[in-house]
């Protein structure tokens, strides 16, 4: 019993079955760009609409929140690690001092640590975030679990500064040098 999937029987095997692997190749790359944008709009998405720059140690930092649980290997969060509360509580202050920082970003969490947590054989991640809700509104640490730490996150990331002049005028006139040497060789 001979099966045919419609392809016409005089083209010889080897001609199908490229023609087969270029439609498959053509199918792949399309579901990947399909998927590599979902993937991309979805993380553009939870991320917050703005940058709040804030100030910590004479360091510009632009700090922004992504919504989801808290992510491992940790991104840029220069406040994370043992011991690092007292940075991330610095953090927490200077969004806290910026006018309407807070509430820009719906009061994100600064996550500073993950601990082992034994009685339920899980971790809790400790955070510094800013609670209007109490009274008077302030500053407070406190822990989820990190199975169940869906909410919104802090992340930061330096300013970059301004290019000098002169290194950029240094710049171009290397590149018209190189240029140059690259258009005489050829």
């Amino acid at each position: 019993m001979e099966v045919s999937c419609g392809a016409n029987t005089s083209t010889p095997p080897l001609l199908r079955i490229t023609k087969i692997y270029k439609i498959m190749k053509t199918l792949t790359r399309s579901i990947t760009l399909a998927a590599a944008s979902a993937a991309l709009t979805a993380s553009l998405s939870s991320g917050s609409a703005q940058a709040i720059v804030v100030n910590v140690s004479g360091i510009d930092y632009n700090v922004t929140t992504f919504t989801g649980p808290f992510p491992f290997p940790v991104g840029p969060m220069p406040w994370f690690g043992f011991g690092n509360s007292d940075l991330a509580l610095e953090f927490a202050e200077a969004l806290a001092a910026v006018p309407g920082g807070n509430q820009a970003l719906n009061y994100p969490s600064f996550g500073y640590y993950v601990t082992p947590f034994d009685l339920f054989d899980d971790y809790v991640v400790l955070y510094w975030q800013y609670n209007p809700n109490l009274n008077p509104p302030r500053l407070w640490e406190g822990g989820v679990s990190l199975s169940f730490s869906t909410r919104i996150w802090a992340q930061a990331a330096p300013v970059p500064g301004p290019l000098p002049i002169f290194g950029a005028a240094a710049a171009f006139g290397m590149s018209r040098r190189l240029r140059r040497r690259v258009n005489l060789g050829a």
